[in-house]
């Protein structure tokens, strides 16, 4: 719409600004290639595209799918936290727990879910994810 001024000034997209992350298409061309769910998790787990949350991650935490690779639901949450970084396995501790109390109370068991993140690292002091990490991560959701 011509005159439209978006966030970020006259003349500038209207849309959420994203920075490239250097290395972000190397990453989506690897998982890309991955044919398997193993395959995905190899990639995954050695990804620098985002030089801070490689470095101080303890684990990546690319979650958790039904054996058969198929499931009837998937619950995907923001980060890890502390506890998940530790664990290197989505939503445990608190939680797990009410994740696991809510899929029960809807019939559903976690072993026929996919529990997933949209980052695969923990920020830093668990701060919310910056839109390029966020940009990174995409291809391995």
């Amino acid at each position: 719409m011509p005159g439209a001024v978006g966030p970020h000034g006259p003349g500038q997209p209207a849309g959420p600004r994203f920075r490239l992350v250097p290395g972000s298409l190397e990453v989506a061309e690897r998982a890309a290639r991955c044919a398997s769910w193993d395959e995905l998790v190899a990639a995954s787990s050695t990804c620098t595209a985002c030089p801070e949350l490689a470095a101080t991650r303890r684990s990546v935490v690319v979650g958790e799918v039904p054996p058969s690779g198929r499931a009837r639901l998937a619950v995907v949450g923001e980060a890890p936290g502390a506890e998940e970084d530790r664990a290197g396995r989505p939503f445990v501790g608190q939680a797990g727990r009410l994740l696991d109390e809510l899929l029960a109370g809807a019939g559903l068991d976690r072993s026929g879910v996919a529990v997933l993140n949209v980052l695969q690292c923990r920020p830093p002091g668990n701060r919310s994810p910056q839109p390029d990490e966020l940009a990174a991560c995409a291809p391995f959701l």
